[in-house]
C-alpha cells in the first residue's frame, strides 16, 4: 500500500513540475551603464526633461519620450554589433519591435537603428 502512495505522490510532483513555466533571465546588453543623448542621460539623473528628445540605451532595453522597450531577445554578431528584438510599450499599446545597436570604433557612442535602417539615435555614455 505505502509502496503505490509514494508511486502517485511522485507522480503527482512530476506533473506540477511540469506545468510550472521556467522563469529565464531577460537578455542584457554588454554596456557598463546607461547610454543616452543629452535629454536621456539628464533623466537618468533625475532630472526633469520637458522637451521629447528624450532616449536612453540601458543593458535590458530602450526608454524614449513616447514610451520603453525590454529586450526579450539579443543576437549579437562577430563585429560587435546586436540585434534586439524587444516587447515595447507607448501610450498603453504593446508591440513588437527589432533594433540593431552598433558600437563606433571611433567613439564610445552606440548607434541604434530601426529594423528598416533608418538610424534612430546615437548615444554616449551617461556620466
Amino acid at each position: 500500500m505505502m509502496r503505490g502512495l509514494s508511486f502517485f505522490a511522485l507522480l503527482a510532483g512530476a506533473a506540477i513540475m511540469v506545468t510550472v513555466p521556467a522563469v529565464n533571465a531577460s537578455p542584457t546588453l554588454a554596456i557598463a551603464g546607461p547610454y543616452g543623448n543629452e535629454d536621456g542621460c539628464a533623466h537618468e539623473a533625475g532630472q526633469i526633461v520637458s522637451g521629447d528628445e528624450l532616449f536612453v540605451l540601458r543593458a535590458d532595453g530602450l526608454e524614449a519620450y513616447a514610451g520603453a522597450c525590454e529586450f526579450v531577445q539579443l543576437s549579437p554578431s562577430r563585429s560587435g554589433a546586436a540585434v534586439a528584438t524587444a516587447l515595447c510599450q507607448s501610450e498603453g499599446l504593446y508591440d513588437i519591435r527589432m533594433f540593431t545597436i552598433v558600437p563606433q570604433s571611433e567613439s564610445e557612442t552606440l548607434q541604434v537603428y530601426f529594423d528598416n535602417g533608418e538610424l534612430w539615435h546615437e548615444v554616449a555614455p551617461c556620466p
